[in-house]
């Protein structure tokens, strides 16, 4: 009964109101607990990933702390191959730790940016998952070279705006875009020939 704990505590925490929840959230070591967990033999912040994971600075803006540590702890519920193994080993307050960590490092979107998709591109960190004719990216994301020949400013514009309405169930997150940045990257992924 006893490995039980750690996820029933886990339910209770993240089905707590947030107001309640704010108090309870541990104090961030994060950075320590990303070292001592080998996080970063395979992910980077605030750097180029040279491991098999993405560099994780900008996933705050892609993820939420329920959905981080759920991943942390299972990413083969997410990944149909997970290379990254399970933090069942991760206590509550580590997993919690570790997410609230990833939350802390992401880096503003300057709003001068709105308008421009390739800094947009940049700036929400695309390229730690997608590659551009071969440059960056991981292998098990679909490279991003000739998207505008295939792909409509429709059916970008579709996609970027809620990918999981066009995929049910797809690793792709939803950003949450802002118009002016929605239709900057389109614009952008359109010149992708």
């Amino acid at each position: 009964m006893q490995r039980w704990k750690p996820i029933l505590a886990l339910a209770v925490f993240l089905t707590a109101p947030a107001a309640a929840r704010a108090e309870d959230e541990p104090t961030s070591n994060g950075p320590a607990l990303f070292k001592d967990h080998g996080c970063a033999t395979c992910h980077s912040i605030g750097g180029i990933s040279t491991g098999a994971g993405p560099e994780l600075t900008q996933v705050g803006w892609r993820r939420s702390q329920e959905w981080l540590v759920r991943f942390i702890q299972s990413p083969g519920k997410f990944l149909d191959e997970p290379g990254m193994p399970a933090g069942t080993a991760l206590d509550t307050m580590e997993l919690v730790g570790l997410a609230n960590y990833l939350l802390e490092v992401k880096r503003p979107i300057p709003a001068a940016h709105a308008k421009n998709g390739a800094l947009l591109f940049e700036d929400y960190q695309c390229g730690s998952c997608h590659a551009v004719g071969g440059k960056g990216g991981k292998e098990e994301f679909p490279d991003l070279a000739g998207v505008g020949t295939r792909r409509t400013g429709k059916e970008l514009s579709r996609w970027l705006a809620n990918p999981d309405s066009v995929k049910p169930g797809t690793f792709m997150p939803s950003f949450k875009l802002k118009p002016a940045e929605l239709k900057a990257l389109v614009r952008y992924l359109a010149t992708l020939k």
